[in-house]
């Protein structure tokens, strides 16, 4: 794993120190955990089952420790690995810090609270009856796409913006015979929307979230159905498929979300199962456990209501199972989607050839102008040929990959393909961008170097996102790919000037040796 960052204490006074050392188990009494999964017990190095690296923005680290010396690290309140047992206490103590991985920046909380209650089991419970007293949702962890009414019981989007719009409870859902119950009132919804909403629940608890999260699945962890037709499961970080379509709810719909005595999320819409969702960890169903509404309006649902109180159904059968319907020819893609194309690039008529005069790094970016039809294996892919090569010196090359964005839903064309939401591509100047992880990687592949009449496939085949120039495979790598059953678009942004391609027709998946 890769490095994060590294916590715990320190015996050393900051104001005595000649200077600071490079890492901070340089100092001369400091115990500490994290890095790449180590901890320091201001002696030796030893493994644990920790790496920061997993951290996500947002999350609260704390570490505590115990009058017997014990160091431990909870994350967002919750207890997550036991680190050195030696700490001096007799001491004065100071935090320690260490950005030494992928964590660029931290906030010190000045007042936070110790996660440990001196009382057991009946002041857990205690805090759990007076925390379902508080009303509505949490106002200051709402998606800044929202506005919340001043009872605090409704959300409005606002914007078009594509985000931002994840809304939770401001109190854990009380357990009933049934389980854990909420519903939600649809109060006005928008047509012609590539989402609805997505409702489920989390264990993250809202005061904790520094800041509103761009999406429901980011908090940590969530367990969710809807969206475009897909279930979130927070636990083991996984998408699913699902048949329920949120866009087709009414204004007046009732919207109800059960986590049963089975520990499954069941959604119901006007007292009738639509959806089952994922299965929690018995740990995050138990008595003792607290579960917070969530609900994301993605689109389609604009304004909505949580009911104060809510009673589940009684009969809960499972979804009407529905033969698969007949299959639909649908469009596929036959040329460049016109209607959004780089400022510097010149698109032939034909709509299947495209060159760019001027290199630079913006204004490069084309769609495809329809789905890329899969193989059988669910495999996707388009060929071109270079008809012109860049201009001697210009290294800036071409990027090449695909999309699940359909560019209908593209309020305006990004400056670089990387900012299309998702992306995946390979070339650049010697990189490949996975837009779903948010990462870059490295690529031996130096597209600069094309020459005219060089055949290029791309091929996207079970989340690797592979190119061969010329029949030889010359860049791979493997995408998160959270769904790979959705349509798929293919994306350019050609960055050399003189540098010209032509799609081959009719678009087909190519077949990588």
């Amino acid at each position: 794993m890769p490095d994060g960052l590294a916590v715990g204490v320190t015996s050393d006074d900051p104001a005595l120190l000649g200077e600071v050392p490079e890492i901070l188990d340089g100092l001369r009494q400091a115990w500490l955990i994290g890095f790449d999964g180590v901890m320091f017990d201001s002696h030796d190095f030893i493994e644990v089952d920790w790496y920061p690296s997993e951290l996500r923005i947002g999350d609260r680290v704390g570490v505590l420790v115990a009058p017997s010396g014990q160091l431990s690290v909870y994350v967002n309140g919750k207890k997550r690995v036991d680190g050195p047992k030696n700490v001096d206490t007799s001491k004065p103590l100071f935090p320690a810090v260490d950005l030494i991985g992928n964590t660029d920046g931290v906030t010190l909380l000045l007042e936070a609270r110790c996660p440990v209650r001196p009382e057991k089991q009946d002041s857990k419970m205690d805090f759990r009856a007076s925390a379902v007293k508080a009303r509505g949702f949490h106002r200051a962890s709402l998606g800044r796409s929202l506005r919340l009414s001043k009872d605090a019981w409704t959300v409005e989007r606002l914007g078009a913006e594509e985000l931002q719009g994840t809304a939770i409870g401001a109190a854990p859902l009380e357990l009933l015979e049934s389980g854990r119950y909420f519903e939600v009132h649809i109060d006005e919804v928008v047509p012609d929307q590539p989402d609805g909403m997505a409702i489920g629940v989390t264990s993250h608890r809202p005061e904790e979230l520094l800041e509103p999260v761009g999406s429901s699945d980011a908090l940590r962890p969530a367990w969710l159905v809807g969206f475009d037709g897909a279930v979130w499961d927070g636990a083991k970080m996984e998408w699913l498929l699902s048949s329920w379509d949120t866009r087709q709810l009414s204004a007046g719909d009732t919207v109800g979300a059960l986590v049963d005595l089975g520990n499954v999320l069941r959604i119901f819409v006007n007292g009738q199962q639509v959806a089952k969702g994922p299965t929690l960890p018995p740990e995050k169903t138990a008595p003792q456990a607290l579960l917070f509404p969530v609900v994301d309006l993605l689109g389609a649902v604009r304004r909505l209501s949580l009911k104060p109180m809510a009673q589940a159904p009684q009969e809960l059968p499972e979804p009407e199972v529905l033969a698969p319907p007949e299959p639909v020819q649908q469009q596929v893609m036959s040329g460049f989607y016109r209607e959004k194309v780089g400022a510097q690039l010149q698109l032939e008529a034909s709509d299947g050839s495209a060159r760019r005069a001027a290199g630079g790094l913006e204004g490069g970016v084309l769609l495809g102008d329809a789905p890329l039809e899969p193989r059988q294996d669910g495999a996707v892919g388009y060929s071109l040929v270079i008809t012109s090569a860049a201009a001697a010196g210009d290294k800036e090359g071409i990027a090449l990959g695909v999309t699940t964005r359909p560019p209908k839903e593209l309020s305006a064309l990004p400056a670089t393909a990387d900012e299309v939401d998702p992306s995946f591509l390979l070339g650049f100047d010697g990189a490949a961008w996975d837009g779903s992880a948010l990462k870059w990687h490295f690529s031996e592949w130096q597209p600069h170097t094309l020459q005219a009449s060089d055949r290029v496939d791309v091929l996207m085949e079970r989340g690797r996102l592979q190119v061969a120039v010329n029949g030889y495979r010359v860049a791979a790598q493997q995408m998160q790919v959270s769904n790979s059953k959705v349509p798929f678009y293919a994306l350019l942004d050609i960055s050399s000037a003189g540098l010209g391609v032509s799609l081959q027709l009719p678009v087909k998946t190519p077949s990588l040796a």
